[in-house]
């Protein structure tokens, strides 16, 4: 009898870790899919999630309707000052993204599959952190350090235009 009980204590806690599991996947899987949406709002409509003037302007949500792309556009009336503007807009346009977010949907996969192997609740918090950090700095220090001489070197270029035209 004695045994019968440990074994369904053991089964009872097995399938407890195994609810607890479950819950705590859905709800990090719901998150990642929130703040996809919310980023790919960003990166198709023009006010990203600013929904009041999403309403207010005639538009169809695509990459080149992005928060950072959207000023950007080549317009039939442009003459060169204002393509050289939208030029110099579009090249800034890599340092106004929204790191965290995109920080945050690579550490909550990374979490998703590594729970897949080990599911520790303290081990992917403490992943979740650190990751989150880690790729955040990473993108960050890509954008500072590699992309903004790129800017630095269009400025030039547009400048250099301005000059000659």
């Amino acid at each position: 009898m004695i045994i019968l009980l440990k074994i369904f204590f053991k089964i009872k806690q097995i399938f407890n870790k195994m609810i607890l599991k479950i819950i705590f996947l859905i709800v990090i899987i719901l998150i990642l899919l929130k703040i996809i949406k919310v980023d790919q709002k960003d990166n198709t409509h023009p006010f990203g999630t600013d929904d009041e003037k999403n309403k207010k302007v005639i538009f169809i949500p695509s990459d080149e309707n992005g928060v950072n792309t959207f000023y950007g556009k080549l317009e039939d009336n442009d003459d060169i000052q204002s393509s050289l503007k939208k030029i110099k807009y579009l090249s800034y346009s890599s340092q106004k993204d929204i790191i965290w977010r995109k920080s945050l949907i690579g550490a909550i996969i990374l979490i998703i599959i590594s729970s897949i192997f080990y599911f520790d609740f303290k081990f992917q918090i403490l992943l979740l952190i650190t990751s989150f950090i880690t790729i955040y700095f990473v993108i960050n220090y890509f954008i500072r350090h590699v992309l903004f001489y790129r800017v630095r070197i269009i400025d030039k270029h547009i400048k250099n235009i301005k000059k000659l035209v």
